[in-house]
């Protein structure tokens, strides 16, 4: 069977409809074949062309936005005094939060809090689905308590199965080791001890109170909780601290004269440098306090022992 020339021709035009590319090259603005169509470009055309510098930092740009976002965070706006803070050992940082004395932000991402939050977010998801399933509200997650009239917190977790108060902490393995050697200290019993009472006064009857510390870069088992019966005293002692001390900073007249902060009793520590009010210098006043001065003076010593003078 002969074919015409002109049914050759007919079929030849026909395979190029078939063919026929539909987009162009982003970078050269050339026809592409159809198994580059989804790609956008043809197989040597770079679309960094070499030489061309890497872009700006992303952990840079990151870095800022990350800290504007913490600073504009219900948690970072929180003007009231919170259970969290009532128990730090420092009467005068605890003033000075009472007080709302400005403090002094360091530049850094407050990573660590992030990632706390974050797994805190992911816990009570999963509790509340757990309730879900259930068909039942064993776990009450993240709800506002009030330990007084004028103080109140949102705890993380009651368990309605043995009325147990609970708290988690996300923290390093150093930390980690560090409770379960020595326990939580003094900040964290007293903030779950508030909670406790927040809960009674809530119409519930907690019996026992902890605190899980899950690990920020191990496995899950890696855990440690610490527990104890709920007791009312502790938290009573500690609303006791926070009226002392409200009522100590009105009979200073800390606002009027400033230089009355040195009168508000201090426990200076190793940790001072990272207190939110830390101010290295001078006397204590209502831009921040020194700190402890001893522990400084000798890291300073460390520093400059054998440095040959010039």
């Amino acid at each position: 069977m002969s074919v015409s020339e002109s049914e050759l021709q007919a079929l030849i035009d026909g395979l190029k409809t078939v063919a026929a590319p539909t987009l162009v090259c982003i970078i050269c603005g050339e026809w592409l074949d159809e198994c580059h169509a989804d790609i956008g470009t043809h197989p040597l055309c770079d679309p960094a062309p070499q030489g061309d510098p890497p872009p700006p930092s992303t952990v840079a740009e990151l870095r800022g936005v990350l800290i504007d976002f913490d600073a504009n965070s219900a948690r970072s706006r929180q003007t009231a005094v919170g259970p969290s803070e009532i128990g730090v050992p420092c009467d005068r940082r605890l003033a000075y939060r009472l007080r709302d004395i400005p403090t002094h932000p360091d530049g850094r991402v407050p990573w660590a809090p992030m990632v706390g939050t974050a797994v805190h977010a992911m816990i009570a998801a999963a509790l509340t689905e757990a309730n879900t399933a259930e068909g039942r509200q064993r776990w009450l997650v993240e709800e506002r308590v009030h330990p007084d009239e004028s103080i109140s917190g949102s705890c993380d977790c009651y368990d309605t199965d043995t009325d147990t108060v609970i708290d988690w902490k996300v923290v390093g393995p150093t930390r980690l080791d560090g409770y379960r050697r020595h326990g939580p200290g003094q900040q964290y019993e007293t903030q779950i001890h508030l909670y406790g009472r927040g809960w009674q006064r809530a119409g519930r009857r907690p019996k026992h109170v902890r605190i899980v510390f899950l690990p920020r870069s191990t496995d899950f088992d890696d855990a440690y909780e610490w527990t104890a019966p709920y007791s009312r005293p502790v938290a009573d002692l500690a609303l006791d601290r926070v009226y002392e001390l409200i009522t100590l900073t009105r009979e200073l007249e800390v606002d009027a004269h400033p230089e009355a902060w040195a009168k508000v009793p201090a426990q200076p520590d190793r940790l001072c440098r990272w207190c939110p009010y830390y101010r290295r210098g001078g006397e204590a006043d209502a831009t921040g306090c020194p700190g402890d001065v001893e522990a400084d003076a000798r890291a300073l010593s460390r520093f400059t022992d054998g440095l040959i003078a010039q």
